[in-house]
């Protein structure tokens, strides 16, 4: 990674790690509300996954200074997202 991508993810880092943050938790919510409320099968089933995906940004927001820290929260979302992407996206397949 170039000098200026760390530099950048080092004083920048938290901010846009905290937003995917923001926006799982806002995923999860809004599943469990409206999941319930129109009758949508899987939003139990994208919680399920959505809510990891929650826990690792908020690790990864908290260690952001710790390189081993953020490369393990990349891969964990990257095996996440395509868990997701293909179980869970039946209309993607």
């Amino acid at each position: 990674m170039g000098y200026k991508a760390v530099r950048y993810h080092d004083e920048h880092g938290r901010r846009y790690v905290g937003a995917f943050a923001a926006s799982a938790g806002s995923a999860v919510i809004a599943n469990a509300v409206l999941g319930g409320g129109f009758q949508v099968q899987e939003w139990s089933q994208q919680n399920l996954v959505v809510v990891p995906m929650l826990v690792i940004a908020i690790i990864a927001t908290v260690f952001v200074h710790n390189r081993l820290v953020q490369y393990g929260a990349g891969v964990g979302l990257l095996g996440i997202w395509t868990h997701y992407f293909s179980i869970l996206q039946a209309s993607l397949s």
